[in-house]
C-alpha cells in the first residue's frame, strides 16, 4: 500500500498501522519460546514461552489455620449497615480505611475492625494523654451525675462520629462505599 504508516508496537508482536484514517492490524510471525528461569532463596519463577509460573520451596506443606467465617463477617457488617453505623455514600472521597475480620475465639464471634493507623497520622497526640486516660476511666467508673451506662453488647459502636469527620472514615464492602457514623 502507498501512503504514510505510523506504527506502534504493542503486546505480543502486534503492530497497529494508521493509514488514511483506517486502522490496520497485522501480526508479526515472531514467536518466542525460550524458557527463562528466575531463582530466589525460596522460590523459582519459570517462563515457558507463554506464561510465568511461580514455585515456592516450602519448609513443609502449608496448612493455614485461618478459619474465620466470611459468612459471619458479612452478616456482622450487614448488621452495621442495617443499624445505620455504616451508611452508603458516593465513592468520590479520597482513600478508604481497611476493613478486616477479627475472630474472638473465646466468644465464638467474628467482628469487623477498621484499621485507623493511617488516619491516626492526622491527629496530634501526646504520650502524657495516656497517663490521664487511666485516671479518667477510674473516675467514670464511679458514675458521676450526667452519666449513663453503655450497652456492653455493642458498646464499641455507641459514640456518634461528627459529620465533618465521618467522610474520612470510609470503607468498601460488597463493592459499595460506606461511611462510618459510630465508633
Amino acid at each position: 500500500r502507498s501512503g504514510r504508516h505510523l506504527g506502534h508496537d504493542i503486546l505480543r508482536g502486534y503492530r497497529i498501522l494508521f493509514d488514511r484514517g483506517e486502522l490496520v492490524l497485522g501480526a508479526c510471525a515472531e514467536a518466542r519460546r525460550e524458557v527463562e528461569v528466575v531463582k530466589g532463596d525460596n522460590f523459582e519463577v519459570v517462563f515457558d514461552g507463554v506464561s510465568w509460573t511461580a514455585h515456592w520451596q516450602w519448609k513443609e506443606e502449608p496448612r493455614l489455620r485461618n478459619r474465620t467465617s466470611q459468612y459471619e463477617f458479612h452478616k456482622e457488617v450487614e448488621k452495621w449497615v442495617e443499624r445505620g453505623w455504616l451508611k452508603p455514600r458516593s465513592p468520590n472521597y479520597g482513600g478508604l480505611l481497611p476493613l478486616m475480620a477479627v475472630e474472638h475465639k473465646r466468644k465464638g464471634k467474628v467482628r469487623p475492625v477498621l484499621d485507623f493507623r493511617e488516619l491516626n497520622e492526622f491527629v496530634s497526640c501526646s504520650v502524657a494523654d495516656a497517663d490521664v486516660c487511666g485516671d479518667k476511666l477510674r473516675s467514670w467508673m464511679q458514675f458521676p451525675e450526667n452519666s449513663a451506662l453503655l450497652d456492653l453488647k455493642d458498646a464499641y459502636m455507641q459514640i456518634r462520629v461528627a459529620g465533618e469527620c465521618s467522610s474520612a472514615m470510609r470503607v468498601q464492602f460488597n463493592a459499595e462505599h460506606l461511611e462510618l457514623t459510630r465508633v
